[in-house]
């Protein structure tokens, strides 16, 4: 209902409220920490929210690759270890890229509503065929930066993620299929979880 919406919103908010004060006393009110708050509470609100919600002005996938990769985990280590690590951005953003991956099946689902109700998302600019593309294109680019990125930085465990490769190939496939798109992000969501524990387990 509603009224349960609602107060989970304000449980939710009440929540982050906590925590975002307490991260900024806690670092002496790094501005660091300030910064990346503010825009991550401002990218999650203005996503949906707003006279120009971000989704439905093309900037969707952005917003989620902030807010999923570089963004949390700026802020997560500013908190904890009182600086950014690139290292931590670089290892953590393929796993951010299969979560604009599991948007992209969903806006790319509903390209043809989107449309009509005049939503900007990126399916609707790219068009189906160049939606197919780019989808495919998050998936490699997830694999491929697993790889590099563990070989660069010394994190041979990250060739575990190979392993998801066949369920990822699968995904690519799957997504031709009209009768099977409905469910299609939410296959998306569950591949990416089992390549974030990969990858977990190959930084270890």
């Amino acid at each position: 209902s509603m009224t349960t919406l609602k107060a989970l919103g304000s449980l939710c908010l009440g929540f982050w409220l906590s925590f975002f004060c307490w991260s900024l006393v806690a670092t002496n009110f790094s501005s660091t920490v300030l910064g990346w708050a503010t825009t991550g509470t401002l990218l999650a609100v203005g996503y949906t929210a707003g006279p120009a919600p971000l989704k439905y002005l093309g900037l969707g996938d952005l917003t989620v690759l902030i807010c999923f990769g570089p963004g949390v985990i700026a802020y997560s280590s500013a908190v904890l270890i009182g600086t950014i690590r690139l290292e931590a951005l670089i290892l953590t953003l393929p796993a951010a890229l299969y979560v604009v991956a599991i948007l992209h099946a969903n806006n790319y689902r509903d390209i043809e509503v989107d449309k009509q109700g005049g939503a900007r998302t990126v399916a609707v600019l790219l068009g189906p065929e160049a939606s197919l593309v780019y989808y495919k294109g998050l998936l490699a680019a997830a694999h491929i930066l697993a790889l590099v990125a563990g070989w660069i930085y010394g994190c041979y465990g990250c060739v575990a993620t190979i392993f998801v490769l066949p369920q990822s190939v699968w995904l690519c496939f799957r997504i031709h299929r009209r009768n099977l798109l409905r469910d299609q992000d939410e296959e998306t969501a569950k591949t990416m979880m089992m390549f974030s524990v990969a990858s977990a387990l190959g930084l270890i």
